[in-house]
């Protein structure tokens, strides 16, 4: 989990390691975040449409590693 101290940037370098996704990616999403939640910009259809590329690239690279683990698993002799 992010530190309270940790601004969402901060936290970025941690996260992308964690999830070992594009950088900008999850750098992208965490600057629609900031804006979404501490500015007074409106979000509009073309800025919520690049959130949902970005948190579906995501989700397809966690799904990708999590069956590269799962075959890993599998090819291990027991």
């Amino acid at each position: 989990p992010r530190a309270r101290h940790e601004r969402a940037l901060e936290y970025l370098p941690r996260l992308r390691a964690l999830l070992d996704a594009r950088e900008s990616a999850v750098r992208q999403l965490t600057e629609l975040f900031q804006l979404a939640k501490f500015s007074d910009h409106p979000i509009d259809a073309e800025m919520k449409r690049d959130a949902i590329r970005c948190l579906a690239e995501l989700r397809d690279s966690l799904r990708a590693r999590a069956a590269e683990q799962e075959a890993g698993a599998r090819a291990v002799p027991a």
